[in-house]
């Protein structure tokens, strides 16, 4: 039994990893639909996903005139990139594209930005593109102009693609930005420009661009020299703080014209992520819960509905608070909420107020909730479960968690016993492996012989080493 205690602990890791894909797979089905499609979303090997996935499988574009000559695409063309993309290359093979190497005269930049259906060539977009290198035969001026054209006809503001959002890299010849990206247009404070440069990073390199492109960033630098820290670029590596329920999420400040992060905890900024080009907001304010959350706890514990099921409030993915008691507890609604929330609006005092909403959330929204919520359907505030929870001693903060995994037919309450602080024994291992491999397949798994292990006969140990001798989790 010993020998296949490390086993185990990667069974578990592998089911996990795979039950997770197959929830990943059903909400986010991929855009490309393999042969073994059955029913409504469409399931992959571990080697196909590891084809498809960009993250394992990047690779180098290099782009020249001689290649596009080669591919029978007229050199002089305007739209000779967007054609080479559609005519040498499949929807697969674009989205593993990391690096693109332009080594040719005027390309066309619709195919590089546009990821818009108003454009001609938004299907060709590289998706997942990280690094654009242009070689000294690519007018800068020129290109970049051409970059403001597309975005204007194709509504780039609200766009989420790697040219658009700091996610992704352009590098360029130094000797072509002599004064910086400032010095590009012939108007520096142009919005346009602006505009433009709040979208991808800009870096300079010396020499050959494939020379350059193999050493990366080592060979390359920042073309901004005199930063100005007034620029509100939110994402997340600019993070200062996360959002709470009195403060929404803060940002540090970036450069107006390479996007470098300034990382001064002392210059900071919030903004109504709703808005294109927000201002500033109050920190500190009242700005509301966010009721997603289904923790089965006894704190959120309403009762049991007419089905039979166990009811649960909602909880706020922030402050944790269920929704009764941040709505009625004074620990949560004080004071201080209440004048901003509903002071202005409610003719009462604060204690008035208390009284009645207190014996609104312990009668008529109690009902509601327990009998909106089904197994079928979430309540507005409430949710529904099997009533099946653990009973056996536990900390507080793996409650949850625990009961989750009772609903999911993933715990033998006979082999755990009622303690689950104890450390966890090798067969205990086994069975949680065994009942989450299990749940994924929809089959079960065919033991070995009771003769494998001499010191037990025990199911979930044969399951497992089935499980790893066969490989029979790649089978399911």
């Amino acid at each position: 039994m010993k020998k296949y205690f490390s086993k185990i602990l990667i069974l578990i890791s592998i089911a996990i990893f795979n039950l997770q894909n197959s929830f990943a797979q059903k909400r986010s089905p991929a855009y490309v639909c393999p042969e073994n499609t059955k029913g409504e979303y469409p399931y992959y090997t571990q080697a196909q996903a590891d084809f498809l996935c960009s993250d394992i499988n990047q690779t180098t574009l290099v782009i020249t005139e001689e290649k596009i000559k080669k591919a029978g695409i007229n050199p002089n063309s305007s739209e000779k990139i967007s054609r080479y993309l559609n005519e040498t290359t499949t929807p697969e093979e674009r989205a593993r594209i990391k690096t693109i190497i332009l080594d040719v005269a005027n390309p066309d930049a619709e195919p590089l930005f546009a990821y818009n259906w108003l454009t001609n060539w938004y299907h060709v977009y590289p998706r997942n593109l990280k690094n654009l290198w242009l070689s000294s035969k690519v007018d800068i001026r020129k290109f970049l102009n051409e970059v403001i054209d597309v975005k204007r006809k194709s509504i780039f503001a609200s766009t989420n693609a790697p040219m658009n959002s700091w996610d992704c890299t352009l590098y360029v010849p130094e000797n072509q930005l002599p004064k910086g990206m400032r010095g590009i247009f012939e108007n520096p404070d142009d919005l346009l420009s602006v505009y433009l440069l709040l979208r991808f990073k800009t870096k300079t390199y010396s020499g050959d661009v494939y020379s350059a492109a193999k050493l990366g960033d080592k060979a390359t630098k920042l073309h901004c020299n005199n930063h100005v820290y007034n620029e509100r670029l939110a994402t997340i590596d600019k993070l200062y703080k996360k959002s709470t329920c009195k403060n929404i999420n803060k940002y540090y400040y970036s450069c107006e014209f390479c996007g470098k992060c300034e990382y001064n905890p002392n210059h900071t900024f919030s903004y109504e992520l709703s808005e294109e080009k927000p201002e500033p907001i109050e920190d500190g304010r009242f700005y509301g819960h966010h009721f997603i959350d289904h923790k089965i706890i006894k704190e959120n514990f309403i009762g049991i509905n007419s089905r039979g099921e166990r009811v649960y409030w909602k909880s706020c993915s922030q402050c944790g608070n269920n929704v009764k008691d941040c709505n009625s507890s004074p620990k949560v609604f004080n004071r201080a909420t209440f004048d901003y929330a509903l002071g202005t609006g409610f003719d009462g005092t604060y204690e008035q107020y208390m009284e009645i909403i207190t014996k609104q959330w312990k009668t008529i929204y109690k009902d509601e909730a327990l009998e909106n919520a089904s197994l079928e359907f979430d309540g507005l505030n409430s949710f529904a479960v099997l009533d099946k929870v653990a009973k056996a001693k536990m900390s507080g903060k793996t409650e949850n968690d625990v009961n989750w995994a009772f609903q999911n037919g993933l715990v033998d309450e006979k082999l755990f016993g009622n303690d689950y602080t104890a450390k966890i024994t090798k067969l205990q291992c086994a069975s949680l492996a065994v009942n989450l491999a299990e749940k994924l397949s929809g089959k079960e798994i065919m033991p070995v012989s009771k003769l494998a292990f001499p010191d037990t006969e025990n199911i979930y140990a044969r399951k497992a080493a089935a499980s790893w001798n066969r490989k029979i989790l790649w089978n399911f």
